[in-house]
């Protein structure tokens, strides 16, 4: 009988991919494979090194082309490679420990820091050249030299970090509310002005200057109060009296309902028994005097 073949021989392991060869290899990765060949060569060659122990945060094409127009940065060579550097950590930094960190500070190859926080559930990482965190899309790639974590957004240097926003302005203040109009008074409440002259010798007006203006109202109310009665009397009525100096006091008065007009007042205060009324409450000698119609007017709406 012929000899039994020989067995199979048993397959070669498969061969260590780095992250150089894995980038080359991952047709999503095609602008940051570009970005590192035009960097410094020592970044290619260290991404390439078996002997290293890397973490890298590959941004897609999508996340490059968010930047738009590349040329001024793959043409300064120091720029990008210190770029690239940053998304580049010294150690392996699997995904779930990468979930345990929360707002971490984690030193680059660049010599600054990124800010890994993993506590909601995703890998995020600032700051990005766009503005807010990246995410990690696709998490531990395997290489034989580190691991490789795909994210959605390209790292910023410091100094390409963009300010931040500025606050909203304030909501706008509320317009004031319009104030009550004023109401002329009803016709039921008819309202009347004038103003008193005081004459004499000098001893009488030395008496008024002494005077109280409350003093003077009391003898006005009083003198009403001999001329009307009835359901309105004087003392109810609303009165507004002004010391215009000169020996001139003005006086508005407001009626209650069911009083008299403003005409039945104003003829009242032109009444001699009126002024003598005053006179004799006040120690003075006082006259009527008719005041012009703008001045009624304004008298008039207390």
């Amino acid at each position: 009988a012929p000899p039994p073949p020989p067995p199979p021989l048993p397959s070669p392991p498969p061969s260590c991919k780095s992250i150089a060869q894995l980038a080359s290899e991952t047709s999503s990765l095609s602008t940051l494979l570009a970005a590192v060949e035009a960097a410094d060569p020592a970044l290619l060659a260290q991404l390439s090194d078996p002997d290293s122990t890397l973490t890298l945060f590959a941004p897609t094409d999508a996340a490059f082309a968010a930047l738009g127009d590349l040329t001024g940065v793959l043409s300064d060579r120091p720029l990008l490679t210190s770029l690239l550097r940053k998304h580049l950590l010294g150690s392996v930094v699997p995904a779930q420990t990468a979930l345990s960190l929360s707002s971490a500070s984690v030193a680059t190859l660049a010599a600054e820091d990124v800010l890994v926080d993993g506590s909601t559930g995703s890998v995020l990482v600032s700051p990005t050249v766009v503005g807010g965190a990246s995410t990690v899309v696709t998490a531990d790639v395997q290489a034989c030299n580190g691991v490789v974590h795909v994210v959605d957004e390209v790292l910023a240097l410091a100094a390409l970090v963009p300010p931040p926003s500025p606050p909203p302005p304030p909501p706008a203040s509320p317009p004031l509310p319009s104030p009550l109009p004023v109401e002329a008074p009803a016709s039921s409440f008819p309202a009347s002005s004038f103003s008193l002259s005081v004459g004499g010798d000098a001893r009488r007006q030395r008496a008024l200057d002494s005077l109280d203006i409350d003093a003077v109202e009391e003898a006005v109310r009083s003198s009403f109060a001999n001329i009307f009665g009835g359901s309105a009397p004087p003392s109810t009525w609303r009165m507004r009296l002004e010391d215009r100096g000169g020996r001139e006091v003005r006086v508005a008065v407001l009626q209650a309902e069911g009083g008299p007009t403003a005409e039945e007042v104003t003829a009242a205060a032109r009444d001699p028994a009126f002024l003598a009324g005053v006179e004799a409450e006040l120690g003075v000698e006082v006259s009527f005097n008719e005041p012009p119609v703008t001045t009624m007017v304004a008298w008039a709406a207390l």
